[in-house]
């Protein structure tokens, strides 16, 4: 943007459109008044295109057909998040990769412990009572 400008929001993207809407008599104007456009962007800090800009989105989104919902917000992308914010996701995202990793290894080393023994149910307990888990047998009554 040139010095000067700035971005509008969407509540005074829509107060342009509303009084747009009031400027019109019966209908929805085709074109800006002679004047108009410059009144409006003189009160609202923007230039006349801008002003012109929402009219004819305004315009393409129905609302010479009368559609009352008309989106006349800014195509403009935002900062979705901020440096601090992206930073702790990245630092997050990257330790569950890591938890990942881990678990993936363990599998593994797991069924290889498995299969070299051959038996399946020895080597569970082996390691079962190796890590020292204490495993609760139910008895069906």
């Amino acid at each position: 943007m040139g010095a000067g400008r700035r971005d509008l929001t969407s509540e005074e993207r829509e107060a342009i459109l509303r009084e747009i809407l009031l400027k019109s008599v019966g209908s929805f104007m085709p074109r800006l008044a002679k004047g108009f456009g410059e009144d409006l962007a003189a009160k609202y800090n923007c230039n006349v295109r801008t002003i012109r800009r929402i009219h004819a989105q305004a315009k393409a989104n129905g609302a010479l057909t009368g559609i009352m919902k008309v989106n006349v917000a800014s195509k403009k992308k935002g900062r979705i998040l901020s440096a601090v914010d992206s930073s702790e996701m990245e630092r997050t995202v990257s330790l569950e990769l890591k938890e990942a990793r881990l678990m993936d290894e363990l599998s593994c080393m797991l069924e290889g412990i498995v299969l070299s023994d051959g038996s399946a149910e020895s080597s569970a307990d082996g390691l079962i009572s190796e890590f020292g888990i204490e495993v609760i047998e139910l008895n069906d009554e």
